[in-house]
């Protein structure tokens, strides 16, 4: 049975009964410390979560945080903990803390009077008990026979597949074989994992010992049987792991092998292979409100957002894509299971089931209910999109389409100082929100400061992500970036983000060569985009634009690991120094940038970020050159002509000469991106922005 045995209770306690709403209710500290030592059990419970780090509140207010995930409903109880009044003053107490509780019920005795408006019930403490493998097996079904998107007819299995049904797994060669298959999603940890390789692969084929595989294979192929499918896709058994062709081919499938998955189970708390899948469960405390026993108090479960924030396996690069890819995909948690599918995501411990469309903008900060319909989304996105002032990487010079009057091609000499006439606001663009150019780069933003054991798979491990981008798009894929969008250019390092800097430090001496270095995967930590999501794009004549691209993929796939790669760009430009000898470790790595005027003046150009400043111990030295690169400007979308003049922001790249030719010509290196205090399109005297080309590596 949940929960202590009922014990009397205070009397503002024993008045807790379900309310066709939610119920606030606010509690003195002072008297919830006294009515606890009088042996309240349900104040003793409040008082355990008494100054915990979270605030449930500041959780139910951000916007990604629906009605009925935070569930409002008559199950919900708010404690608002107040710090006690001063004596005799009438001041209104201060809020410590507002706590979200459930009440719930449980119907293990069917004799007992039930409260039909409660939907809540106690979780199964074990993940292996028939009653959890009949929710996940209704799920499956509703999903199966129920979703027009989710629905799937038995496809081709992937190349090897481990058949299950014996009392030892054996590795298969499927050769075209159709049917159903599940496939697993967990981390490898540090610890050396059981893998096929050349030498062992024709003895796989005859046989995998199962007492020699670790605990979350084992709970995998034993989660597969209970749902009666007879195949399982596990990475490291199924690629030959030292075949560099083998693994090529296999690494390029995987978007395919987890899309026609029945079901992807996902080790969701699991830091490791040993950590296993059907771990018995610590269920929250609970105390029973009634001596009937039949209605209790619980503090209320993790939102989406702490639980995928927060859990080990959403730490790990692969698994990013292996969730979103997957057509339906159940999550182990510590506490329950979570299910999501193209259609909907639901928990184990709630009713409640969530079908809203995915809402550009959260997924910078949360990986919520919705998250999982991102592919939904992209795939809705018509293919025939309207026609952009970005196509093709190039600026259409269109009047009225663009920040600047003149459609005329830009030809000056270069060196030579360029004014310009007043802009023209884009007032015909469509909101950039409803583009999926706005979902990569929050994908890229909560892929890149995910772990990965190989550091070359950086780019492979988000690979089936941009085919989907490809497919909805139409757009030019370059090493992590999107030709057409500029924007994409304009990321910033963040290595303090997932990491210590003797961590980070560590980390860049291991990093080989992944990608050039305009592309977020040329660093090896966690980065970011200051303003996208919430400034809008003003395109003006100043923008950089491409010429020319060009990528070398390393294998068969060009959406996978690369050898080589560079972009040719035009745009604007101005010599820049850095002028103060290090980087403080409280102003998060930025340098400060000057300009000499033509008058030997110097003048703050603005801040810039390094992509390399991980080492505040050995911070760049004062007086190095820079090249700083225009890109474009961004301001507020609601701006009028006269605001624009003064409220957007330029950003450019920091470039310096790489020891590189190509074709005899001198070739540049990004080391990082800055905002100048003025754009070209505001020139002066004082900032004579020139025109230039440039071959970036």
């Amino acid at each position: 049975m949940a929960g202590d045995p009922w014990l009397p209770l205070c009397d503002r306690c024993a008045n807790i009964r379900p309310f066709p709403v939610a119920q606030m209710v606010e509690v003195d500290l002072l008297d919830l410390h006294m009515s606890a030592g009088n042996g309240c059990s349900c104040c003793k419970l409040i008082l355990q979560y008494h100054g915990t780090e979270s605030d449930d509140w500041d959780e139910a207010e951000i916007g990604y945080s629906s009605t009925s995930e935070t569930n409002y409903g008559v199950d919900a109880l708010w404690i608002r903990i107040m710090q006690p009044k001063t004596g005799g003053s009438q001041e209104v107490a201060d809020d410590v803390q507002s706590l979200k509780f459930d009440i719930f019920q449980t119907k293990e005795n069917p004799s007992l009077p039930t409260h039909k408006q409660l939907s809540l019930g106690q979780i199964n403490e074990d993940p292996e008990s028939d009653e959890c493998f009949s929710l996940l097996n209704y799920w499956i079904s509703v999903c199966q026979d129920g979703h027009e998107k989710c629905h799937q007819l038995d496809s081709s299995l992937p190349s090897r597949v481990i058949d299950v049904q014996n009392e030892n797994p054996i590795l298969i060669k499927s050769d075209g074989l159709k049917g159903a298959y599940a496939t697993l999603s967990h981390c490898w940890g540090r610890q050396k994992l059981p893998t096929t390789t050349c030498e062992n692969i024709v003895q796989r084929y005859k046989n995998i010992e199962l007492s020699e595989l670790p605990q979350t294979y084992k709970d995998a192929i034993k989660i597969t049987k209970r749902l009666q499918i007879q195949y399982l896709w596990i990475d490291s058994l199924c690629i030959i792991q030292d075949s560099v062709p083998d693994w090529q081919e296999e690494s390029k499938q995987m978007k395919e092998y987890y899309r026609n998955s029945r079901i992807t189970i996902s080790a969701l708390d699991s830091t490791d292979s040993r950590g296993g899948i059907l771990k018995q469960r610590i269920l929250r405390p609970s105390v029973p409100l009634n001596p009937q026993g039949n209605l209790f108090i619980r503090k209320s479960a993790p939102t989406h957002r702490q639980v995928f924030g927060f859990g080990p396996l959403n730490t790990r690069g692969w698994a990013l894509q292996e969730r979103l890819l997957s057509t339906r995909i159940v999550h182990y948690g510590s506490q329950e299971m979570f299910w999501e599918c193209l259609s909907c995501a639901c928990r184990e411990g709630s009713p409640f089931v969530h079908e809203q469309p995915y809402s550009p903008g959260y997924v910078v900060v949360s990986e919520g209910v919705d998250f999982k319909r991102i592919i939904t989304y992209l795939e809705s996105f018509s293919k025939n999109r309207p026609a952009s002032v970005k196509e093709s990487g190039m600026l259409t010079l269109e009047n009225d389409k663009i920040l600047g009057s003149s459609p005329t091609k830009l030809e000056f000499p270069l060196g030579q100082a360029i004014s310009w006439p007043k802009p023209k606001l884009d007032t015909a663009s469509r909101s950039e929100e409803e583009l999926p150019d706005s979902l990569w780069w929050r994908i890229v933003t909560r892929y890149s400061g995910r772990y990965l054991t190989k550091h070359s798979d950086r780019l492979v491990a988000i690979s089936g992500l941009a085919y989907l981008f490809r497919e909805a798009t139409k757009h030019e894929y370059l090493a992590g970036i999107w030709r057409e969008d500029l924007d994409d250019l304009l990321w910033f390092a963040d290595p303090w983000r997932t990491m210590s800097i003797p961590d980070a430090n560590e980390l860049l001496q291991e990093y080989a060569y992944q990608a050039p270095s305009w592309s977020w995967a040329a660093i090896p930590w966690s980065t970011f985009y200051p303003c996208r999501g919430r400034e809008h794009t003003f395109h003006t004549i100043f923008d950089l634009r491409i010429i020319e691209a060009g990528i070398t993929p390393l294998g068969v796939d060009t959406f996978g690991q690369i050898s080589d790669g560079f972009i040719k760009v035009s745009g604007f430009y101005l010599d820049v120094i850095q002028f103060h000898p290090s980087a403080e470790e409280e102003n998060f790595g930025e340098v400060p940038l000057e300009i000499c005027t033509p008058n030997q003046v110097r003048l703050p150009f603005g801040t810039a970020r390094l992509d390399d400043m991980y080492n505040i111990e050995t911070p760049p030295k004062a007086g190095i050159n820079y090249t700083a690169l225009f890109v474009l400007e961004r301001g507020n979308q609601s701006m009028d002509m006269e605001d624009i003049e003064t409220y957007t922001h330029g950003y450019a790249l920091l470039l310096h000469p790489s020891d590189r030719l190509i074709d005899g010509q001198q070739t540049w290196k990004r080391l990082g991106a800055c905002e100048p205090l003025r754009s070209p399109r505001r020139p002066s005297n004082d900032w004579q922005w020139r025109e230039g080309s440039f071959t970036i590596v």
